[in-house]
């Protein structure tokens, strides 16, 4: 009743939804930058900051200059869906001509993209299975080679800029190999859709090879048995009168 009275402000007050789309839209979402209630401030509803701004507590701050709005996951559905993604470039401090001053502030910088990359592979790891989809072929999402080239870096960033390549599964070792070595998968307008890649070759090689190693192994056990059955038959010929 109270609410009716309001017109609807009590619980537009205390609701606290996001929408699916929250996890593209939003930017700084890995720092929980979306609808959230906050047990210390008594239940209060905390809403999302504006970009280059996450969350502190009840307030917003504002973020480092070297640090991205979007993640890569994110830029990369944006544009699956159709939406091509705003700037996500970052400014570098100017004016800093101290050779050692430069050095600590570029170290700095790069220790802070390496965490922020690592949040961004946990906070989405939900969302590989889409994401990856996207970059095995950037040709059927991006438009022009433009955009093509812009989502192949997207992809690299996403899922290959911190790699362990020893601990890493064989999966995303094979997949960021591809996407370093051949991004992009090209054909002429002249070729024959029926010849065989490379890849594909390689591939048919090897399960022939296996076959005829199969087959050969198979007349050899043959061969083995029936020899021994002569030896049986020489050896004890009354035995099979």
């Amino acid at each position: 009743m109270i609410d009716l009275i309001l017109r609807g402000a009590l619980i537009r007050l205390f609701a606290c939804e996001n929408l699916p789309s929250e996890w593209v839209d939003n930017s700084n979402y890995i720092y929980n930058n979306y609808y959230t209630r906050s047990i210390v401030y008594l239940g209060m509803v905390m809403k999302p900051c504006a970009r280059r701004f996450r969350p502190n507590g009840a307030f917003c701050e504002r973020m480092r200059a070297d640090v991205p709005d979007y993640c890569p996951h994110q830029l990369i559905y944006k544009m699956f869906v159709g939406n091509m993604p705003t700037t996500n470039e970052v400014k570098w401090q100017s004016g800093v001509h101290n050779p050692e001053t430069k050095r600590k502030f570029v170290c700095d910088s790069w220790k802070t993209k390496v965490k922020w990359n690592e949040k961004c592979t946990d906070t989405f790891s939900d969302y590989n299975y889409i994401v990856k989809h996207v970059c095995l072929d950037p040709s059927q999402t991006a438009k022009t080679p433009e955009e093509e080239d812009m989502l192949c870096t997207l992809c690299k960033d996403a899922f290959c800029s911190n790699m362990d390549l020893v601990n890493s599964s064989a999966s995303n070792t094979f997949f960021c190999t591809k996407m370093i070595t051949d991004p992009t998968t090209k054909k002429d307008d002249d070729d024959d859709p029926n010849d065989l890649s490379s890849s594909e070759t390689a591939e048919v090689f090897k399960r022939t090879c296996t076959v005829i190693m199969f087959t050969i192994l198979v007349v050899l056990v043959m061969l083995s048995l029936f020899t021994l059955s002569l030896i049986l038959v020489a050896a004890h010929p009354m035995s099979f009168n």
